[in-house]
């Protein structure tokens, strides 16, 4: 019946069926139940429907089944609709995202709705453009002006004509509309770079406590092996990528990786996992890391060789590698710690988070869960890897370190000195030498409970961060941080993404920028990279009505959101501009 559906309500209906079915099941494992892939081969016919909000609302629906299948890649008995859903054409995958972005603001079902859609669509890129004025060369402004010219077309339609006024004309009228948008956002003035380097990693193991959870430094196997690091040679979804690593390390997975300042090498965290599977992996703790083999709540752990081995996997170690893929080389090697959360130092170094401090967590009263001596504090390694040394000596957590404009290393510090429980995190500075430790932002006030992730804006003295709960990964709200305002003053910190999921204690009365942010329906934000104080390169995961995929996107303070990249199966995390940046002066030394 479906197949033979000619009515665009109706086959309407039927995809937001399948779609709310897929939410209601969240991540079960149904591709082995006959009724359910009877339903999903239904729902595939779909995805080849006219209308390309049945197509994009099918699609989602299939990817949220197919993303309970981790891992699922194309075989030869792959069912037929998880090959078409795997196989969806490039642009398709483009035109997916932008109703997955209507359907979360919900003015989709009707003309009226899809005309105010389509008239704010058109405010928020011309907000864009009329700011661009000031910004570039003639060339730029040129593009622009085109781009922004056609918008105003597609939108009219032709001077004296209305947009049509039958749903199936104006859902496809509001695609082209949403597609001139992006061209004129993409022709903006932060976009002066022609390739963007990321990573990709395997989604965490089902029914593992989120990896990054902020004192557990060391959980950083939830993930198994897979991704790269990728340059992507353009900006769009369906531009070629090239791997840097390209197997050179073995199986692992990439977690973390920062950017030198000439765009021309990058240093990043891999943890190396030959035996990755030997064991059950599961949240919990390492104790004992001096003694005999043991396993706590399932987490197989023990020696081989003299290194720590842990479900299959290595201590993670720290890499640097050209961004022509030459010149790998290893950075660090300890056999019982991992060295995580790279940044550069003006003169080559690299500061990182380590759990080496040996430092126990006074969190929680049970002995295995949080007393495996291992809560993270800064260190520093040479640029030849030849000399690692400690900056901070924390007695709680020390990460998310970069180095700030001002030469500075910016960081998340958890100190419970005055402070209750729920409140630790805030923001601090200290000189790559380890000297003039101080407090920067968020010392004494309450919501947000963590911020996480400062990076220096071009240039400005306000920051980038994200702005999560106490017991959160790094991930929630975008915000942009202005320090000059006060250390203790909540209107120093305004939400770029104000819309985002609920998080651990919400998001206080901190405001929002003045031009009114990303209007996203729930979502969650993390990796953000500054490409001026109005617009960012971050990784979003939507949440409505179930978790996708986190994905690179561009976005702004007008609302503009544009996709930069998504992978079918991996999360795309860290997206950083292939482009040169000035250089921050080291401070001087004691």
């Amino acid at each position: 019946a479906w197949a033979a559906e000619n009515s665009v309500k109706a086959a309407s209906v039927s995809a937001e069926l399948l779609y709310g079915v897929a939410a209601r099941i969240g991540g079960r494992r149904l591709t082995d139940d006959p009724g359910w892939r009877h339903f999903a081969e239904k729902g595939a016919v779909l995805l080849e429907h006219d209308d390309p909000f049945v197509r994009g609302i099918a699609a989602w629906a299939l990817i949220a089944v197919r993303d309970a299948n981790q891992g699922m890649r194309p075989q030869p008995d792959t069912p037929d609709w998880m090959a078409k859903c795997l196989a969806l054409e490039p642009e398709t995958s483009l035109e997916c995202d932008f109703v997955l972005q209507a359907i979360g603001l919900g003015d989709y079902r009707t003309t009226r709705g899809l005309v105010r859609s389509a008239e704010n669509i058109v405010r928020r890129a011309g907000a864009l453009a009329s700011y661009a004025q000031s910004c570039g060369g003639d060339q730029r402004r040129q593009r622009l002006d085109a781009a922004l010219e056609t918008l105003k077309q597609v939108h009219g339609r032709q001077p004296g004509r209305k947009p049509p006024t039958d749903l199936a004309g104006q859902r496809k009228w509001w695609m082209d509309v949403r597609r001139a948008a992006r061209d004129v956002v993409l022709a903006g003035p932060d976009i002066d770079f022609n390739e963007v380097v990321f990573f990709q990693a395997p989604v965490r193991t089902e029914g593992n406590h989120p990896d990054g959870l902020v004192q557990n430094h060391d959980r950083p196997k939830e993930r198994g092996p897979g991704g790269d690091v990728l340059v992507q040679m353009g900006i769009g979804p369906t531009d070629p990528v090239r791997p840097l690593i390209a197997g050179q390390l073995g199986p692992g997975h990439v977690q973390d990786m920062d950017l030198w300042w000439d765009a021309d090498r990058l240093v990043f965290a891999y943890v190396r996992q030959p035996d990755w599977g030997n064991g059950q992996s599961s949240w919990g703790s390492v104790s004992w890391r001096n003694g005999p083999a043991v396993t706590v709540f399932d987490h197989v752990v023990g020696f081989r060789d003299g290194v720590f081995w842990e479900n299959g996997s290595e201590p993670t170690h720290l890499y640097e590698i050209n961004l022509d893929g030459t010149g790998l080389r290893q950075l660090t090697n300890d056999k019982l710690y991992c060295d995580r959360e790279p940044a550069y130092l003006p003169n080559g170094d690299v500061v990182f988070s380590s759990d080496r401090g040996c430092g126990a967590s006074q969190c929680g009263a049970a002995p295995l869960a949080y007393s495996d001596f291992g809560l993270p504090n800064l260190f520093r390694v040479s640029a030849d890897g030849k000399r690692v040394e400690r900056l901070t000596y924390n007695k709680d957590v020390d990460r998310y370190p970069h180095c700030l404009s001002n030469g500075l290393i910016g960081y998340m510090r958890w100190d419970y000195q005055e402070r209750f429980w729920q409140w630790p995190h805030s923001l601090w500075t200290i000189r790559p030498d380890g000297t003039m430790n101080d407090g920067l932002f968020k010392s004494h006030f309450n919501e947000p409970q963590s911020v996480r992730e400062p990076r220096s804006i071009p240039g400005s003295d306000k920051l980038v961060v994200i702005a999560t709960g106490h017991h959160a990964p790094p991930e929630g709200a975008v915000a942009v941080v202005d320090p000059s305002l006060g250390v203790n003053n909540p209107e120093g910190l305004r939400y770029v993404t104000p819309s985002c999921s609920p998080l651990e204690g919400g998001l206080g009365s901190c405001p929002t920028v003045a031009e009114g942010g990303v209007p996203d329906r729930g979502g969650l934000y993390r990796t953000p990279w500054p490409l001026s104080e109005k617009g960012f390169l971050v990784s979003y995961a939507c949440h409505y009505p179930g978790k996708t995929r986190y994905a690179a996107y561009y976005i702004d303070v007008w609302g503009n959101k544009e996709l930069i990249r998504r992978d079918p199966v991996m999360d795309v995390l860290c997206p950083m501009p292939v482009r040169k940046r000035p250089r921050p002066a080291t401070p001087p030394s004691h």
